[in-house]
């Protein structure tokens, strides 16, 4: 049984720390498209340029976070040992490497053959793929709703992968797989690898940073269950062309699951010890606005009110997705660093605390300049208006520069 923390089996640092800082280059990368592209990609959704766009943030951000944190979280929060630790520098460039290649393929196709992201993508992910299931396969203890959720999300990481890999072939004149691939895709990657990944470490780090009541019941278990059944239905819905019934259908277990989820975080939060409302905290709950955004416009689109899907992605991908790991990068880096590096000093000599590895203030700007971008980014989109495109283009950009600026300012702290 495993019930702590452990430092013996933890990678070395620049493991994770190596994922966390490529991430903002490639949102750098997707600001600047923002500044000089934003109302091409917002007139149509499905261009080459906006595909690629897209992908900045969810391979080259999302996914690049997640990947990073996975081998931390693994052998830190659930007791796991990722084997063949030497493949994730090979993981990390071959995702860079494919990130890169997909969003200059489908930005300039002249200049680059889509076989390199094709072969470098479906490389990393099968790497790492190798080593976290065969990890999550192998710890020994009973089921946790963390465990669960990482588990469920590495399938959906490989199904998503799949569908992906398959819309790439037929984009590139091969077969094609059999269905509706980019709405099955759409729901598998952002609702089964994002959302339940998010949601099943926050049923860690809440009670560790914020001292809240646990969420290690029933219901935890319940809205991982909820979601995953009806992400099961609403891709094969899709995938077998079912019709709007089934969509519908399979969509109830999903928003029943959102929901609960949402009622026992705002209980989680309202019942901490730790009173204090910090900019990580403060980011996290905005996140979870998104979510409850995200949500409804699903909800709207399955009911046929109108077609949300991009507005859906949207939301799900930058006000969502990109908050909640912002606001987990806030207190996963400066701990990382802190347990590394600090935690074998306790007791020893005095040590700094996470507040001055990665201070409040530097938070607190990164929290703005992302919330009021992403805002104006939805402004834009829904209005049309240039301004609000290109403005929240270069508040992302200021924000990512910050970011990765904080990060190094972190790793240079000396101990007292």
């Amino acid at each position: 049984m495993y019930n702590g923390l452990s430092l013996d089996q933890a990678p070395p640092l620049d493991v994770p720390l190596r994922f966390f800082y490529t991430a903002p280059l490639f949102a750098i990368l997707g600001s600047l498209g923002l500044i000089f592209q934003g109302p091409l990609l917002a007139q149509n959704m499905m261009s080459g340029p906006t595909i690629g766009w897209i992908h900045l943030w969810t391979l080259g951000w999302l996914t690049m976070i997640m990947f990073g944190a996975f081998y931390q979280l693994i052998p830190v929060m659930i007791g796991g040992e990722v084997p063949w630790g030497g493949l994730s520098k090979w993981v990390h460039g071959l995702l860079s490497f494919g990130t890169l290649s997909f969003w200059v393929h489908f930005t300039w196709p002249e200049l680059l053959s889509g076989v390199w992201p094709l072969v470098c993508l479906s490389a990393a992910i099968l790497i790492f793929l190798s080593q976290t299931a065969l990890a999550l396969y192998r710890v020994n203890q009973e089921s946790r709703p963390t465990l669960e959720a990482m588990r469920i999300a590495t399938c959906s990481l490989a199904f998503a992968s799949l569908l992906g890999v398959s819309k790439l072939v037929e984009f590139l004149g091969g077969p094609g797989f059999f269905g509706e691939i980019r709405e099955a895709h759409i729901s598998v990657a952002l609702v089964g690898w994002v959302a339940l990944l998010v949601i099943g470490v926050s049923y860690h780090l809440l009670p560790m940073f914020y001292v809240c009541p646990s969420f290690e019941g029933v219901d935890a278990y319940r809205v991982i269950r909820l979601i995953s059944i009806s992400l099961l239905g609403v891709t094969l819905a899709h995938l077998f062309e079912l019709g709007s019934l089934w969509v519908k259908l399979a969509s109830t277990f999903g928003v029943a699951g959102f929901v609960l989820y949402l009622y026992r975080f705002i209980q989680c939060v309202q019942g901490r010890r730790r009173k204090k409302i910090d900019p990580a905290l403060r980011l996290l709950i905005t996140s979870m606005g998104w979510m409850a955004a995200g949500v409804l416009a699903w909800l709207v689109g399955v009911l046929g009110w109108a077609d949300t899907t991009e507005i859906m992605g949207l939301i799900w991908i930058l006000g969502f997705g990109v908050g909640a790991t912002h606001s987990m990068s806030y207190k996963i880096v400066p701990f990382l660093i802190w347990f590394h590096r600090f935690s074998p000093q306790v007791g020893k000599q005095p040590t700094p605390t996470m507040d001055d590895i990665f201070p409040a203030r530097r938070q607190r700007l990164d929290f703005w300049l992302l919330q009021t971008a992403v805002f104006g980014l939805f402004v834009g989109y829904l209005t049309g208006s240039e301004l609000c495109l290109r403005g929240s283009g270069v508040l992302l950009l200021v924000g990512h520069l910050w970011l990765p600026y904080s990060y190094l300012q972190a790793i240079r702290t000396q101990g007292s």
